[in-house]
This record gives structure tokens, sequence and C-alpha cells, in this order.
């Protein structure tokens, strides 16, 4: 019995020794892996300079870092041969094509909206492996001299707080094929989907963070409850746990009925929409399309496979009429009919008739809009001025066609459509005589936001550019700066938050190489505190031509300038704003070529107060050089403004005639492509009171008009 005991004993203290070697074997393990990347960093103010060390053996390629929640980047520098771009979901990925070797540090600098930021960062090496991860939590701003960093475990960020997915059908099958629609991921983000731990595609979301990708349930994974995970590079990920169903091979082919899955209650024009079930292996399926009559509109076929699986794909055409519609599915045996509805997309899908166009050809655009709601069409030349706008009744169809008519002078070049419904909007291009290119455009949702709100900016250009955007405050200071990487289709999503901005005008540069896109915007300008005084340059117009607005009111107001024909149809709307002189000016206004005759009316309103401009609108006028002034009479010390049309060569020469009919002064103005000219003389302030002569000549015809000067 005593030896019995001893043997125990010895047993048990064996026991004990080979877990506590297990143990420290373990922690040393742990100890290696949580240390293979280091940091370290250094902070004064909102400036941070993390320094990254490899501690491994592998060579690493890729930093991501991220905030949190309560932060922001504002810039970030790198070092030589290293690139940063930030995405739109606040992620700075650093990558390089020389990486950091064993032993090898890299620094990175970083500047924050606020101080004491809390750094999450993962490290990969070059097959995209993580190597490191961690939280560098600086909690002290520091000097030259004194510092103080703690790094702890790394946490999840929550950015797909709001993001959901999911599975169609919603019970799948091993084997069989499947479709994975998620939203509000984030726009023109790279995700990868794992089902039961198996990474099974990547997937690149829309500029409104959606995506729909089709796939197939590995034939591997066993038959029970499973997770399916959408994760982005940062690690942040989306569960839905769904139990499989067993593979349809392992059912006899006598025990596979018809089934239909996948047909949601609504589908949108332009969608590509799938259909998958099951039938007898080896049979025809055959889906016959009903209108909300019955009437048959279409018959496809399909056939199932040996486990009896079938699938139909189809896109839903963007002229399909909206409303009621019935499929009726049979395999020859069972038959099954599932109603569903055609309704128009969320989005404006519209495209020209061809991509170039000649000049003096009709510009024609067709396409589909959201029924029922006024939609708004700008065209702007390649010079970024307006060239035409449209506001089209959209009815109930959604179909919209439209067209702006040009000119044999008019400018080549791409063209610029912005078209919108509401919140809704959508930038396309077109050439004309040239085939369209892909400049750099950039157009923010809204004139004038509240402090604290954020602004949305539509980005378009080449595919996958690298944009620098920089906002200029009232006093053309530096604001904010940033880099926006557009996606595949070149385009991108920004939201610039405007925390911190003080009521006034602010611009707004994006720039890629040497082609630059500018804009303003303004934060808290308020409606309606006074009179308001417009004019424009002259009275009577031809279509074409374009309008320049002058007017004065309260500073940094609001306004709303319309332009209305003598139908009372509003041609074009569009909001601007006085600056801190209560001066405005707005030059986007012209009157179309389509335009009919008659007296057509701008109209300016602010709150309570409006004022309006009487435009008499001609087609054809007199043959030749026309001139007016901008004024009856002038004193010492106006600026004369003289407009016209009609001339011809390359510019119109003035003479300025005094009493004894001898040459006062002379100046001279260009003539546009539409024969349009504006000359400007700053009559002397010492100038005698009295009649002069105007006189204005191109090269083949010379007028003279009389100007009064009064005390």
């Amino acid at each position: 019995m005593k030896y019995m005991k001893q043997f125990l004993a010895r047993r048990i203290f064996l026991v004990i020794a080979f877990l506590f070697v297990c143990t420290i074997f373990a922690n040393i393990d742990s100890f290696a892996q949580e240390n293979a990347v280091t940091s370290n960093s250094v902070a004064f103010e909102d400036t941070t300079i993390i320094e990254f060390e490899n501690n491994d053996s592998v060579e690493l390629e890729t930093v991501r870092m991220w905030l949190g929640s309560d932060f922001t980047f504002k810039s970030f520098k790198t070092e030589k041969n290293w690139t940063g771009q930030k995405t739109p979901q606040g992620v700075i990925i650093f990558t390089t094509n020389e990486p950091i070797q064993p032993g090898e540090s890299v620094k990175f600098g970083i500047k924050t909206d606020k101080v004491e930021p809390k750094i999450n960062w993962r490290v990969f090496d070059k097959n995209e492996n993580e190597v490191g991860t961690g939280v560098t939590l600086v909690t002290t701003t520091i000097n030259e001299n004194t510092q103080q960093i703690e790094t702890t475990e790394s946490s999840q960020n929550d950015v797909f707080v709001e993001a959901i997915f999911k599975i169609i059908p919603e019970k799948p099958k091993v084997g069989n094929s499947i479709r994975v629609a998620g939203e509000k991921f984030g726009a023109n983000q790279k995700l990868d989907l794992y089902i039961g731990g198996e990474r099974i595609e990547s997937v690149q979301t829309d500029k409104a963070g959606n995506f729909m990708i089709t796939t197939k349930v590995p034939e591997t994974i066993t038959a029970e409850r499973t997770d399916f995970i959408v994760r982005d590079f940062a690690g942040n990920e989306k569960i839905v746990s769904l139990r499989l169903g067993e593979s349809d091979s392992r059912l006899g082919s006598s025990e596979v009925r018809l089934t239909v899955s996948g047909l949601p209650d609504t589908v949108f024009r332009g969608d590509k929409v799938m259909v998958t079930g099951t039938a007898k292996p080896d049979s025809t399926v055959t889906a016959t399309f009903k209108d909300k009559n019955g009437n048959t509109m279409t018959t496809l076929t399909a056939s199932s496979d040996f486990q009896g699986n079938w699938l139909y794909e189809q896109t839903v055409p963007l002229n399909s009429e909206l409303g009621e519609r019935a499929i009726v599915i049979t395999d020859g045996t069972d038959i099954i009919e599932r109603k569903f509805n055609v309704a128009a997309s969320e989005k404006i899908l519209i495209t020209p008739l061809r991509l170039k166009f000649e000049p003096g050809e009709l510009i024609v655009f067709n396409g589909t809009a959201i029924p029922d709601q006024e939609l708004e069409a700008v065209l702007e030349d390649p010079s970024g001025v307006e060239f035409a706008s449209q506001i089209i009744d959209v009815d109930s169809s959604g179909n919209v066609s439209f067209e702006f008519p040009t000119l044999e002078s008019s400018l080549k070049g791409t063209y610029v459509l912005v078209v919108s419904q509401g919140v809704e909007r959508e930038i396309f291009t077109v050439g004309l005589g040239i085939f369209p290119q892909e400049p750099v455009i950039m157009k923010l949702d809204k004139l004038n936001y509240k402090a604290g709100d954020i602004a949305i900016i539509d980005l378009k250009g080449p595919s996958s550019a690298t944009l620098s955007l920089l906002v200029l405050d009232p006093s053309d200071k530096e604001k904010y700066d940033d880099f926006i990487v557009l996606g595949p289709d070149g385009s991108a999503s920004y939201n610039l938050p405007l925390n911190g901005y003080a009521s006034g005008v602010y611009s707004i540069v994006v720039k890629r190489a040497t082609d630059q896109y500018e804009a303003v915007f303004t934060v808290g300008l308020q409606t309606g505190s006074g009179p308001i005084q417009v004019r424009t340059t002259k009275d009577t117009y031809t279509p074409g031509e374009d309008v320049l607005i002058l007017g004065s009111s309260a500073k940094n107001i609001l306004l709303t300038i319309t332009l209305t024909d003598p139908d009372g149809n509003i041609v074009k709307r569009k909001e601007s704003f006085t600056d801190k002189n209560g001066i405005f000016t707005e030059g986007s206004f012209r009157i179309p070529l389509s335009a009919k005759e008659g007296i057509w009316i701008i109209t300016t309103t602010s709150g309570t107060n409006s004022a309006k401009v009487d435009l008499k609108i001609l087609k054809q006028l007199v043959e030749g050089l026309v001139v007016e002034l901008d004024k009856e009479s002038y004193r010492g010390g106006d600026i004369l403004t003289v407009n016209g049309f009609g001339a011809k060569g390359g510019k119109v020469f003035f003479d300025i005639l005094d009493f004894t009919n001898s040459t006062f002064t002379e100046f001279q103005s260009p003539i546009t492509d539409n024969g349009n000219f504006q000359g400007l003389w700053k009559i002397p302030a010492e100038i005698e009171p009295g009649t002069y002569i105007l006189k204005a000549k191109d090269s083949f015809k010379t007028i003279e008009i009389t100007i009064n000067i009064v005390k």
C-alpha cells in the first residue's frame, strides 16, 4: 500500500510537471506571436509618428490603420517607396514594393482631428497573411524629450453596425448555388465571403455600399448549422448563421420534386435576378412570364442537372413596364406559380443614344428615372460651363427621353450630363466631335450646409485613379485635405464632415495630375433679410445666348434663381448666394437653342423677398452686328458695359468720340463662337458731362450709339 501511494504521488507529480512545461511553451509561442510586430509612437498636439518593427522572419508589405469612433484622419505622410490611400470607411492602407525585412522598421506620420488618438493597426506579409495586430493608445501629447505610449490588444471596429446581408434561398443546401446580397458595407470596398471558415470568393461593393454575387456552397461542408461571414481587409465582419440542408446528390431521383427559390417579391429594372430550384434530374424546366392580365409575355427554358438543380439568371430590361407579373414554372409533372412586381430602380439609369455626336446634331439621351418625380438635367461643355439644362416631368412609367440641340460652332470635346431627382444624382459623359474622355468631375449634393452636416461629394474620373482633395476656408486658407481612390467604374462618393466649420463660403478643389475641378459650398447661410435688386446685362436675347445675372441684397444670404418660359414652365432653377458685400453674380443661365419667342422671366427669391426681370427672346434679329449698352446714362467713375451679338471676325473694336468727333479713347473685345461679345470702359471721374458717341466695328459692319454722361 505504501509503494502504491508513492507510485500515485510520482504519477501526479509528473502530470503536473508536464502541464507546467506545456503551459510555459504555450506562453512562449503566444508571446512570440503577439510580438511579431511591435509599435512605438511619438505625438505632438494632433500629429503622431508611429513606427512598426518587424520581429518576425517574414517580409512585411501592408500596414492598415484606423481610428477609434471619435477620431478622424486629416492627413498622413509615408517614407520613401511607400504609398497610402484612405478608404471611405476611414481606413488608411499603406503598401510598398520594398517590403520591411526582418529586424527593420518603418515610420508613418498621421494627423488627426483631435489629440490622443486610439490607433488600431494590422500588419500583413506579401501573401496578405496577418503577422501582427494591436492598438496604440497615445495617452499624452509629448514634447521632444518625453512620451508615454501604451499598446493593448486589438479591438473590433464597429464600421459594420448598419451593414446587413442575406442568403438566397433562406434554406441553402450543400453543393447548391446561392445568391448573397449585402447593403451598407461602405462604398467601393473589397470584401471576402467565408462559408464554414472557408474563403469562397471576393466581391467589390458599389458606391452605395451594396453588392450581390452568385456562388456555390462547397460539397466539402457538412450539412449542419454553418456561419456565413462577410469580412473586410481590416477584419471587420458580419455573420449570418444558417442550417445547411443535405446535398441533393444524396437524394434519389424519384424524391426530387419541383421547387422554386430566389425570386423576390419586387424586382427593379436593370437588376440581375437569379431564380433557382429543383426538378426531376435531367429534365427541362419551363418558365412562362405573364402580365397582370394573364397574357403570356415570354417563355424561357432551362435544364436540370443530374442532381435535379436548375437555374435561371435574367437581367430585368430597363424599359420593362412597371407593375405586377406572374411566372409559371413546370417540369412536366409539377406546376408552381409565383407573383412579383417590377418596380423602377432607385438609381437613375440614363445613357446617350451614341457616345459621339457631331456639332449641329441633337444630343439624345434615353433611360429610366424615379416615376412621378421631377428630373433636372444639366449639360456642361468641355470648359465646365453650363451648355443647356432642362426640367423634365417623369410619368408613372419612369421612362425618360430628352435631347439638347447643338450648333456647328459648338465647342468640341467631352460634355458632362448631371441628372438629379431629390437626393438621387448621376453623372454621365458624351462626346461632341470626339469620343468622350475621362475628366475629373466633382458634384456636391447641395450648396448650403449646417455646421456639423456631412457634405456628400460625388466624383468621377479614370478607373481606380487617386485624387487629392483640398478644402479652403472663407479666407482661402487650407481647412482640410485628403486622398480619394476611385472605384473600378471610375466613380466614388466621399463624405466630408463639416464639424467646426464656421459660417461662410468655402472652396473645394479636386486634382489628378494636371486635371482639376473646383466648386464652392456654403455653411450656415440663411434666406431672406431684405429687398433684392436684380438685372441682366441686356433685355433682348436669341436662343443659345448666355444670360449674365447681376444683383444685390443682404450680406451672405441664400437665393433661388429660376428661368421661366412664356408658357410658365420653369426651364432652369439654381441656388446662389450673396457675398460678404451683398453682391451676387450668376453666369450659368443660357437661353435654350429651342427657345420660343416671347417674354421670359428670371425670378430671384430669398425667403419672402423676390425680384423679377423680363427678357425678350427673338429667334431672328437684324443680320449682322447688334450692340447694346447696359444703362441709359452714366456718371464719371462708372463702368460702361457694351454687350452685343451677330459679330463676325476675331474682335470688335470700340472708339469713344467726344463733342468734336475726335477719338477720346478706344478698347476692344474678343468674339465668341456664337458671335457674342462684351466690352468694358471705365469712365474717367473727371469727364465732362454731355453726349458722347460709341463706335463699334467688326469685320463687316460699324454701328454708332449715343452715350449720355450726366453729373
